[in-house]
């Protein structure tokens, strides 16, 4: 694969694991949603399996017998659910950045296939201030520590004692315009936003 060929394949892995992201951080309101999701993991692994597969012909040894085991010594499973811990190793034997994009895809995928569906319902304008609090909050921070990624932030000021913490990309779009890129955690799992809310309004409301 040629240079050209690789930057393009690359961007494509990029722009499906974006829009899984995307889907997953908004919340699902039907299965064909989250399905949806899913559908972007799985091609994004496709596009990594394709450079894991081209890295592996490229030394492969010439004598049959030899190529043959090369190749079964590097195997890696056609589908993401089938992916194990030791395929990941195997992974990480020849590229560990690729390896850990695997691990991320297959937290990713378990974050979105354990994600509520939440029907869609107008959102009222105290959660809409509540939205654009967090997301204002974060920028300032991200433009206090003058940092283009973090992890483990905590909005205590929003979520109060809830085990809530945020992985935060800044991103700048073909337009040129700077955004958050967020991922939410509660109790260590990943969680759409929408879901942190709901719980967070509920605490509230037995607080009262």
């Amino acid at each position: 694969m040629n240079a050209e060929a690789a930057a393009k394949a690359e961007a494509r892995i990029a722009r499906r694991i974006e829009a899984a992201e995307a889907g997953h951080e908004l919340g699902f309101a039907s299965k064909a949603a989250q399905k949806t999701a899913l559908d972007h993991l799985n091609r994004a692994y496709e596009g990594v399996r394709d450079q894991h597969f081209s890295a592996t012909i490229e030394d492969a040894p010439e004598e049959q017998d030899a190529r043959n085991a090369h190749f079964a010594a590097w195997e890696i499973p056609f589908d993401l659910h089938h992916v194990r811990d030791r395929h990941v190793d195997r992974l990480a034997g020849r590229d560990e950045a690729r390896a850990a994009r695997v691990r991320y895809l297959i937290e990713l995928r378990a974050a979105i296939k354990a994600a509520p569906i939440v029907k869609i319902v107008k959102t009222d304008d105290a959660e809409k201030a509540l939205i654009a609090r967090v997301q204002s909050s974060i920028v300032a921070l991200m433009e206090q520590r003058k940092a283009q990624y973090a992890e483990g932030l905590r909005l205590v000021e929003i979520f109060g004692n809830l085990p809530v913490s945020v992985s935060v990309h800044m991103v700048t779009n073909q337009f040129g315009t700077t955004f958050p890129r967020c991922f939410y955690y509660m109790n260590g799992k990943l969680t759409a936003l929408n879901v942190i809310l709901a719980v967070l309004q509920d605490t509230t409301k037995d607080d009262e």
